[in-house]
């Protein structure tokens, strides 16, 4: 790609269930670590269903692991707006938000297939067994 460009990408997030039992939690990358350029303006805005509260909003930028904060706006409720220039290649924007337990009704729950792997294996072993003892 030449020349300068302008991307608008907007989307619905499906968090599923978080790991956490004492809060919810929002952890999203803005701007993943991937992007192999330099991204000179990033403006967004994450509008959440209920309200959160401003001390418990982090909004990171660099390399992996780092803890730069920047500016962002709050409206007070549940919007969280910002702007950043100069993202280096292979930076992220990330933001992190502690909720209430609970703030999440009816999120999706992984599915559990460690006992299917256990069965498949268990299985598969007595079968290799079996075929060792007849040949």
């Amino acid at each position: 790609v030449k020349g300068r460009q302008h991307y608008t990408i907007s989307y619905d997030y499906d968090l599923g269930a978080d790991i956490y039992p004492d809060y919810d939690e929002f952890y999203f990358n803005i701007i993943g670590p991937e992007w192999n350029c330099n991204i000179n303006n990033v403006s967004f805005n994450v509008d959440f269903p209920k309200p959160i509260d401003r001390n418990k909003i982090w909004l990171t930028f660099g390399e992996y692991g780092s803890t730069s904060q920047i500016k962002y706006s709050f409206d007070g409720s549940r919007s969280v707006s910002g702007s950043l220039s100069g993202l280096n290649n292979n930076q992220a924007l990330t933001l992190r938000v502690e909720m209430d337990e609970g703030y999440f009704v009816g999120a999706r729950v992984p599915k559990d297939y460690s006992a299917l792997g256990l069965s498949i294996t268990a299985i598969s072993a007595i079968i290799v067994l079996i075929i060792l003892i007849v040949l």
